[in-house]
């Protein structure tokens, strides 16, 4: 997903693992507008979330966390996390059908 803070393009990549259970979630601030280009981008912000062995793996608790730890990472201001968490919800609702809920 791309969403665009300020003057800049940022990409979300999502990862998961399953032994142990885990997400990982990264921002990275594009750097060429040809995607996916070679050093096209650099990695602004990662977020993990550990799934306990007592719960039930959940692909959207562990988004949801991951998003936001990663968010913390890539904008130390709160009025950038605060927008850029809308944006991608709003973008998010609009691609999917399905409800982004826990």
């Amino acid at each position: 997903m791309k969403i665009n803070v300020g003057e800049n393009t940022y990409q979300i990549f999502y990862s998961h693992q399953r032994d142990p259970a885990r997400t990982f979630c990264y921002i990275a601030r594009m750097l060429s507008k040809i995607p996916r280009a070679e050093l096209g981008f650099t990695i602004v912000g990662k977020g993990e979330a550990v799934c306990s062995k007592q719960d039930h793996f959940n692909y959207a608790t562990g988004r949801k966390v991951s998003l936001t730890r990663a968010l913390r990472a890539a904008f130390p201001d709160k009025k950038h996390r605060t927008y850029a968490w809308t944006t991608i919800w709003e973008t998010r609702k609009q691609i999917s059908k399905k409800p982004w809920t826990v």
